[in-house]
């Protein structure tokens, strides 16, 4: 099985995507600039989206812009810092991943490894028969040890995420009784 996309994503302009969020949100912003812009005169497009670039590449906030267009960039910060933040978790979530395919293709070549090895003492069988005995079980329990590994894997993200899962309904029900507090204390 090939990888889908093995090269780097480029865009039209040639170069790799290098923002901090991703194209689809970016386009996002942009068409909300454009219509911000194309609502009121006073909005320069290309420096609110001069000032959303420098904000998502640096973290600062340094634009020389007018009160209009200062007001079109505060009502998209939290928009752009959830999506940065979201990206982030997207990238360490691909890091994850490609660390664990790798892992698993090592693991998928030390299994072949073991199959050359056990398909060897087979052909030495032939010649000697306590062979097979011996690497076939040492096999056997590798392929073992395997699934065995993966069955204990999902165990322990079906607990985790049980976990997750239990903590989330204790702060809801925190929550609840905080309210329902509030709510009674207000009552004279």
């Amino acid at each position: 099985m090939e990888a889908k996309n093995t090269k780097a994503r480029i865009t039209k302009s040639g170069r790799k995507w290098d923002k901090r969020v991703s194209r689809k949100f970016y386009g996002y912003l942009c068409r909300q600039i454009e219509i911000a812009a194309s609502l009121c005169g006073e909005i320069r497009e290309d420096a609110v989206r001069e000032c959303v670039d420098f904000y998502i590449d640096s973290g600062l906030v340094i634009c020389k812009i007018n009160v209009s267009e200062k007001m079109v960039f505060t009502l998209l910060q939290p928009q752009i810092d959830k999506a940065i933040i979201r990206s982030l978790r997207a990238r360490m979530a691909a890091v994850r991943r490609s660390e664990a395919k790798k892992a698993a293709t090592e693991e998928e070549s030390d299994t072949m490894a073991v199959d050359v090895v056990s398909a060897d003492a087979s052909t030495e069988s032939l010649v000697k028969p306590d062979a097979a005995t011996e690497t076939a079980p040492d096999a056997e329990q590798t392929a073992i040890q395997t699934a065995t590994s993966r069955g204990e894997k999902r165990a322990r993200r079906r607990e985790a995420a049980q976990a997750r899962r239990l903590l989330k309904h204790r702060k809801r029900l925190e929550r609840r009784n905080r309210d329902q507090s509030c709510v009674e204390s207000d009552i004279p």
